[in-house]
């Protein structure tokens, strides 16, 4: 299961209309595209995407997706500037 699991994810570009969706693909690294769908919900992921400078990976919905563009993310960087993002939440709340 796992070497299938593995080869998923290298071949796949996951495509998201939702929050939850994109959150869980920046966080597991896996390829993906998210659709902007103009319906007043898209600006918590809109914003997630662009402090991370993913920006790329968001499409409005009749977009024509670039897997090169969106398959060359530097996965260690996202993850760095993701922990960051992390701990500014933890500090956030202990001040609550």
């Amino acid at each position: 299961m796992r070497k299938l699991d593995e080869k998923f994810r290298e071949n796949t570009t996951l495509k998201y209309y939702n929050e939850n969706a994109t959150v869980f693909s920046v966080i597991f690294g896996v390829p993906f595209a998210s659709f902007k769908l103009n319906d007043g919900h898209d600006d918590r992921y809109m914003d997630l995407l662009e402090s991370l400078n993913l920006n790329h990976h968001l499409f409005d919905i009749n977009d024509t997706i670039n897997t090169d563009i969106i398959s060359q993310d530097d996965k260690e960087n996202v993850l760095q500037k993701l922990n960051i993002l992390r701990k500014e939440s933890i500090d956030f709340l202990k001040m609550i």
